[in-house]
């Protein structure tokens, strides 16, 4: 009579060439005997690395990991031990229960990969702050006028607010619970609210698109969400709600992909001035979300990130390195910037850098090379004929011409420093805010011939309040 076994071996293929283990098993007989089962009628990828060794004249070996188990943890004790392998990064041809240990292993180098970037940003924005100095002050800002109607809708919150619990009778429609009422009386309020005030930034507004003025409109209106002190804290907020936007986006931006994750870690790194300090605690103490809420969500599509934008533009103009992490995105922001002709010579250079086939890759192929060889013209006629029609206002617009003649200089277009006044796009206000400090460190001129503090003022304009408003409040932010 045969007497089943009562314990078993946990063992493993090893290849002899390395003595790395390729496979794991566990069996209740003699290890030579379940080898030459593995020889003889192998699983398909043990099949593959068995004939391999055969052909070189070798032979796998297999090695006792753990004996005495009883038989009815075998299966468990294989699991576990090929789990905690793969998940260490061995190869192993087992075809089975493998499903765990790659999770692990996927996770594990997710993980990695996440901190490696973190630590990469985290160096990036050391270098990007010791250079820059941080974010560029807001300046004098005078407090923003509520208006009485506001007022009144933002004190009916409150009001509500105070109200005591109610018990609601079934069926009755017509009560509405607290709930209801404060949630639609603070809705009529943040109306009320940016109603009475967005008109303060016409300038900032009518620059921006969509997600950028819908942000403004929602931090501002999200104002009545809050507990106020005094009608001068929330005129306050308000004033500084747009210079958070436009001149701390791209800080926060660098400091969250770096993992500052703390306002209060962030105010202390984000600048030595105190103003910016005392100002960037003020929005936090008043739940201004300057971490989470400033950071913009990202859309496929639409172009580098505030915190790319900032770093690639101070690594041009203060001479640092960029690492391999930001190169595509910083390239793409900077052929961009050439083709918008807002490309300055730092920029160009560091653009060489990052893409040595920059003015093919922004303009397209230098179609006019051989166009006069084509038509037996001398040489530089077409290029001479395509200029003079470029610059004949009659013609009217004349798309790609405008790239192909750029081209055909063999030249990166570049000024001395980027103006991006005339245009128009949520990226817009952000990036002249980069520009301004910039040019607030004198780490580029200012454009259009400017003084250096005529720039600022004109920077600065974007988050103060218009001229028409400039009557109403008294105070400074």
């Amino acid at each position: 009579m045969n007497v089943s076994p009562l314990s078993g071996t946990l063992y493993a293929l090893v290849d002899p060439r390395d003595d790395s283990v390729r496979y794991i098993g566990q069996t209740a007989k003699a290890l030579a005997e379940r080898l030459a089962g593995h020889i003889a009628n192998p699983a398909p990828r043990v099949g593959e690395w068995i004939s391999e060794l055969q052909q070189a004249g070798l032979a796998p070996k297999s090695v006792a990991l753990r004996e005495g188990i009883p038989v009815l943890d075998l299966l468990v004790a294989e699991k576990e031990e090929i789990t905690r392998r793969i998940a260490a990064g061995e190869e192993l041809l087992n075809s089975t229960v493998t499903a765990a240990g790659r999770e692990i292993r996927k996770r594990r180098a997710e993980e990695a990969r996440i901190a490696n970037e973190r630590q990469t940003w985290r160096d990036v924005a050391e270098r990007v702050r010791m250079a820059v100095g941080g974010v560029m002050p807001p300046g004098e800002l005078p407090l923003i006028p509520i208006g009485p109607r506001a007022m009144r809708a933002f004190q009916e919150t409150l009001l509500i607010a105070a109200e005591a619990e109610t018990e609601r009778t079934p069926g009755d429609d017509n009560h509405l619970s607290k709930a209801t009422r404060l949630q639609l009386a603070r809705g009529t309020a943040s109306d009320e609210l940016w109603s009475a005030t967005g008109g303060a930034w016409t300038r900032l507004t009518s620059m921006a698109r969509d997600r950028l003025s819908c942000r403004l409109e929602a931090c501002i209106g999200g104002a009545v969400d809050r507990a106020w002190q005094s009608w001068d804290d929330m005129s306050r907020y308000l004033a500084l709600v747009p210079w958070a936007l436009i001149a701390v986006t791209p800080w926060a931006d660098l400091a969250q992909r770096a993992g500052i994750d703390s306002e209060a870690e962030f105010a202390n790194w984000a600048s030595d001035d105190p103003t910016v300090r005392e100002a960037l605690a003020f929005l936090a103490d008043h739940g201004g979300n300057v971490l989470a809420g400033l950071k913009a969500p990202e859309v496929r599509g639409q172009g580098p990130t505030p915190a790319t934008a900032l770093s690639a533009m101070a690594a041009a103009h203060c001479d640092f390195d960029l690492p391999e992490l930001l190169h595509r995105d910083a390239a793409r922001l900077l052929r961009d910037a050439a083709k918008d002709r807002q490309l300055t010579a730092p920029m160009a250079d560091l653009l060489y850098k990052l893409d040595p086939k920059a003015l093919d890759t922004a303009f397209g192929p230098d179609v006019v090379r051989d166009l006069d060889q084509q038509l037996h013209l001398p040489q530089g006629t077409s290029l001479r004929v395509l200029s003079a029609l470029l610059q004949d206002h009659r013609m009217g617009p004349l798309g790609v011409l405008d790239d192909v003649v750029t081209r055909a200089g063999r030249a990166m277009p570049t000024v001395p420093a980027p103006d991006y006044w005339r245009w128009t796009g949520d990226e817009v206000p952000i990036l002249i805010g980069i520009v301004g400090r910039l040019v607030e460190v004198a780490a580029m001129p200012p454009p259009r011939g400017l003084e250096k503090g005529q720039y600022l003022d004109e920077v600065r304009s974007l988050w103060q309040m218009d001229s028409r408003f400039e009557n109403r409040g008294q105070g400074a932010a």
